[in-house]
């Protein structure tokens, strides 16, 4: 006999960095007991080999893997169910013989069961109904010794089980009962091979935020039942990708509509085993034995086609999760959005609820409901009283959209295709997001005051990318109300893209979800007009009851008072006082339903709100599990087992059964590897972080940070947010000050502050320098934000602390681009003149010194441009930083005296500036002097040199990889061309310009480029082009708050239609206040 058959030969964990050799293993004694004396198998960082038990004699099977190849969590969860398998004493089941250590190895030993798998015995042929019968009957009474036990397979599968060899099948016995799937948990799924994932319940892949259970084992076993009769899984696929996808979408065949003579009942049975919500299913093994028993007797009696109610017998003495009740209408309308996304008329929904309303509880069913339609399904989750990271809400979306990805290759792609030019600003801002759409190119995107503007449109592209007309695509967005502001203002834009019909064909819906008492009028969701707003109203009591005894069954009328009362209409409330009631002993389980209790119901209903009722629940939990929910709590909604094992000081043994108890209390769901635990309502961790005082808090947040601190010092976030919830600001100085730069980096600039302030308590002790790092690093966060009171204060206390004058002039600098950006031009040009005094640059005070010196410039730029071999590109970049500053600040100040001094004094600096970048090689600064100096040589006229100067900056910029810069060019070029009547070049340069600067985030000069645009379609005489591009640039101007592009657009639509402009829109601009003549006039 092949003594292979019987081996489970799947991996029990990630590959090996050596393949292990058939020599290093013979011989091997494991345990001082157990010599291997052949290897098996040998494959994906698993041996597995037969051995002798040296102590009793006979065969067995070792099964070895590196240590290092499991997660802590993984070892913790197999040593704690190792150890309860061994009490399990069934014919039914192959024994677990011993787990242990060998120097770097884990290994397991069971006993050599002789015989086929049945996955062999199912090569020769399908199974007669009686040996499926058979087969059934053992593997529901395996799975019941086990599941009472508390201990779950996880990898049923016919490969895991043992037949005899011939003849009818009289023998069945599971093997690697949780240990095969336990030995896997902190695999991904992808990395399974597709036969596994055969047999893999949704909720256990992962597809469905629910935990995984008894009910996971009993859809595994119903897939095996199927394949016995019909000689194949009813899920077939080539990948695993495609496996899972029919797992949600595809209903199962009938087995008599395959033609096979199947009993009704039997059918029927397998039907209720593989439903895709796990509360549909079979809540017990015991209850499936009930009813395989009665279709085995009938047929043992010659009834064919025995009559059977399936599922009479599953009656339930525990409780099961909530079915979905009481939001029919609600769901209804949210099916219909979604069959308008199918139609290419997606957008953005709300949903709003109190606390515990059941806006979560209607995303997850909406989800799945929706997967099995075939919509591909993403979601994400604000966070709370956490550390927060840029784009908190989105980056379950981002997770979500990259496993998809391993699971379908070709989705990158499609996804980097549809996105076009906005993939390096969505990698910029997500930097997790190159796995999908590639690493981020070289070039220079553009000034970081368009980072935020450029992050919106990426992440717009991006939804809009991940739904097509086959499949659209359905991202629900939980607890907004804690979203951060970037991403609250990506929802209103990603709206209006759709709402004004830039988005046509739009193949997404977005539900976005949020607590209504959290959300004040002021707030920004509350100006965005979605496509459709549900606001769920509290549950009546009729809803209560059916909520109520879905779970249980039916209830006494006592028992559905007292939970009416303390929900107060609240699901999450109703089903927290069901479970209370039972966990109380208020409410007892016997054979002929529910019982009351008296006395304790009497104490129950002592509880006379909501919350403390929550705390007599978590009173009630075992010390072990509420000491690891305690942790839990601090560390986040969602945590690691392993952490929280660790800083609350527990064994494996102890962890696992704390959470084992948790999870029965449906308290917390464990993800699919079991290692991340999720409460499973932020309700009961607000109130765990409650049951403490404030210093019991904050020695918590100090373990959690230092625990951080030792093994995953990278996660800045974190350890910025634990420290300070510790009180300990000082030593979360350095963690603060990463995580804000970070945070800037990804153009997050709320979650930059919020850890600049970290910075600000940690740094009252600190060195100047770091005060200045500080101050000057919040300013520009404050001043990229908008919040210019706020970063004037920030610069001057910044400026105060300077070592040096260069110092002293950035700071000068950014005060007088403040004062700019507020309208005081005056305050402007003096703050970038005492900056340029303290470089040493001599500025004049009179319009006399400032008409000679603007002669001299003049006399030297006519010197550079005649001789510039002699004259250009003298000096040396290396060390000349200060000398680049000074050439920033003459470019701004330029733009000042504009604004303010007059010609002259702009011209003087001007050619300030451009005479010395020229005496350096190519920059950035000398290609912004070159591209200022194409559109004044257009007011000369000197149209020629314009356009040299124009080309000469573009050439710079593409040498330099700038892309905003090559945009600015194309526009200023585009000015010039307009300015020497050469329209049709104008436009095909500033489209051009508007490609580049729409994919850098510079509305304000999109707009601009626009205007000649439409100028030059109207000197052309195509008017209707006209109107459309002028509408443009005033719905533009509109949404981004350019008050000039809004006003100078209404020139070119009333020219261009004949004054046929909306007397509405009219009106409307006439009331905008004007902070240019221009504009105004324009209006006028």
């Amino acid at each position: 006999m092949d003594k292979t058959n019987n081996t489970n030969n799947e991996p029990m964990g990630r590959v090996a960095r050596e393949a292990p050799t058939e020599e290093s293993y013979l011989g091997r004694i494991f345990g001082g007991r157990f010599q291997a004396t052949r290897l098996l198998k040998n494959g994906q960082g698993v041996v597995t080999l037969l051995g002798t038990d040296l102590t009793q004699g006979g065969p067995v099977v070792i099964k070895a893997a590196a240590a290092r190849s499991l997660s802590t969590g993984a070892r913790m969860r197999l040593e704690h169910e190792a150890a309860v398998l061994r009490q399990v004493q069934s014919p039914y089941v192959a024994p677990l013989l011993e787990l242990g250590h060998e120097g770097d190895l884990l290994y397991l030993v069971m006993p050599f069961i002789s015989g086929l798998t049945l996955e062999r015995r199912l090569r020769q042929a399908p199974l007669a109904v009686p040996d499926a019968l058979t087969v059934g009957r053992s593997l529901m009474r395996a799975l019941h010794e086990a599941h009472d036990h508390g201990v779950l397979h996880r990898d049923l599968k016919p490969a895991n089980v043992i037949v005899n060899e011939a003849g009818p099948i009289e023998r069945v016995t599971m093997i690697d009962f949780g240990l095969a799937r336990s030995t896997r948990l902190d695999a991904s799924i992808r990395d399974q091979p597709v036969g596994t994932a055969r047999y893999m319940s949704p909720e256990q892949a992962g597809l469905l935020d629910h935990d995984a259970g008894p009910w996971s084992d009993l859809y595994s076993a119903g897939i095996v039942l199927f394949e016995c009769l019909a000689g194949r899984v009813p899920f077939q696929g080539d990948s695993v990708g495609e496996v899972l996808r029919l797992h949600m979408t595809v209903q199962p065949p009938e087995l008599r509509s395959l033609g096979l003579a199947v009993p009704r009942a039997l059918d029927e049975v397998i039907g209720r085993l593989l439903r895709k919500d796990p509360r549909d299913r079979y809540q017990s093994a015991e209850a499936v034995i009930t009813d395989l028993d009665l279709i085995a007797g009938a047929l043992d009696r010659g009834i064919a086609d025995p009559a059977l109610v399936v599922g009479l017998g599953d009656r339930r003495r525990t409780l099961t999760e909530p079915a979905f009740v009481g939001r029919g209408e609600e769901l209804a309308t949210l099916d219909a959005q979604l069959d308008r996304t199918r139609t290419g008329q997606g957008g953005l929904v709300f949903l709003e609820a109190e606390p515990g309303g059941g806006k979560s509880r209607l995303l997850a069913e909406l989800a799945q409901q929706s997967a099995r339609w075939g919509a591909w399904v993403l979601r994400g989750q604000g966070l709370d009283q956490a550390a927060q990271g840029p784009f908190q809400v989105l980056a379950g979306v981002a997770a979500e959209l990259i496993s998809a990805t391993r699971l379908e290759p070709t989705l990158s792609d499609a996804i980097r295709t549809r996105m076009g030019d906005h993939c390096d600003a969505a990698c910029a801002s997500l930097p997790e997001l190159a796995q999908v759409l590639g690493s981020p190119t070289a070039q220079v995107l553009g000034p970081e005051t368009f980072g935020q503007a450029r992050s919106l449109e990426a992440f717009a592209a991006l939804l809009d990318a991940l739904g097509t007309p086959d499949r659209p695509a359905l991202v629900l967005l939980d607890d907004c109300q804690w979203a951060d502001e970037l991403t609250l203002k990506l929802l209103g834009h990603w709206q209006r893209r759709h709402s004004n019909g830039k988005g046509q064909g739009c193949h997404v819906l977005l539900v976005a979800a949020y607590r209504s008492e959290e959300l004040p009028a002021s707030h920004a969701l509350r100006s965005v007009l979605p496509a459709a707003h549900l606001t769920l109203a509290p549950f009546q009591p009729e809803d209560v009851q059916r909520l109520a005894e879905s779970m249980a069954g039916p209830l006494p009328e006592e028992a559905i008072a007292v939970i009416e009362r303390l929900s107060q209409g609240s699901p999450f409330m109703a089903s927290a006082a069901l479970r209370g009631l039972v966990e109380s002993g208020a409410l007892v389980a016997e054979v002929s339903g529910w019982r009351v209790e008296p006395l304790a119901m009497a104490g129950v209903q002592s509880s006379r709100h909501a919350a403390t009722f929550l705390a007599r629940r978590l009173e009630l939990l075992p010390p072990e599990a509420i000491g690891l929910l305690s942790v839990g709590a601090v560390l986040g909604k969602e945590f690691d087992l392993d952490l929280a094992a660790s800083l609350a000081n527990q064994t494996p043994a102890q962890a696992i059964a704390g959470l084992d108890e948790a999870r029965r209390r449906h308290m917390v769901w464990a993800k699919p590897a079991d290692t991340r635990c999720v409460f499973v309502h932020d309700k009961l961790r607000e109130t765990l972080l409650e049951r403490g005082s404030a210093s019991q808090r904050q020695e918590l947040h100090r373990r959690v940070a230092l625990h951080l601190e030792q093994h995953n010092p990278q996660s800045v976030f974190e350890l910025a947010y634990h420290f300070d919830a510790a009180g300990d600001s000082e030593r979360a100085l350095t963690y603060a000050l990463a995580a804000a730069e970070r945070a800037r980096s990804q153009h997050s600039l709320e979650i930059a502050s919020q850890q600049y302030r970290i910075a600000e308590r940690g740094a009252q002790a600190a060195e100047g320098a770091t005060r200045y790092r500080v101050a000057e690093g919040h300013g520009d966060v404050l001043m990229l934000s908008g919040r210019y009171e706020e970063a004037a204060e920030k610069f001057e206390a910044a400026r105060a602390l300077a070592l040096d004058d260069v110092a002293r002039a950035q700071l000068e600098g950014k005060l007088g681009e403040l004062a700019f950006k507020r309208g005081d031009v005056k305050t402007a040009g003096s703050a970038i003149e005492r900056a340029l005094r303290l470089l040493g640059h001599r500025v004049p005070r009179s319009p006399v010194m400032f008409f000679v010196l603007a002669l001299w410039e003049t006399l030297v730029q006519v010197i550079h441009t005649c001789l510039p071999s002699l004259f250009l590109a003298r000096r040396r970049l290396a060390g000349a930083e200060t000398a680049l500053l000074g050439l920033r600040l003459y470019s701004r100040l330029a733009y000042a005296y504009w604004f303010d001094r007059g010609r002259v004094p702009c011209l003087w600096a001007h050619l300030r500036e451009m005479n010395l970048a020229e005496r350096y090689p190519s920059t950035l600064e000398l290609a912004q002097a070159y591209s200022e100096h194409a559109p004044v040589m257009s007011l000369v006229p000197y149209f020629s040199r314009g356009i040299a100067y124009a080309e000469k900056s573009l050439a710079i910029r593409k040498s330099l990889g700038d892309l905003w810069g090559q945009g600015q060019s194309l526009h200023f070029y585009g000015v010039v061309l307009y300015a020497a009547s050469r329209f049709a070049e104008c436009i095909e340069k500033c489209r051009e310009a508007v490609r580049l600067l729409e994919r850098t985030g510079d509305r304000w000069e999109v707009n601009i480029a626009r205007f000649q645009i439409a100028a030059s379609l109207y000197r052309l005489g195509d008017l209707p082009a006209a109107v459309e591009e002028a509408r443009r640039i005033h719905q533009s101007g509109l949404q981004v708050g350019d008050a000039q592009a809004s006003g100078i657009s209404l020139d070119i639509w009333s020219r261009a239609s004949g004054g046929r402009v909306p007397e509405e829109v009219i009106r409307t601009e006439l009331g905008r206040p004007k902070g240019d003549v221009q504009g105004t006039a324009q209006v006028m």
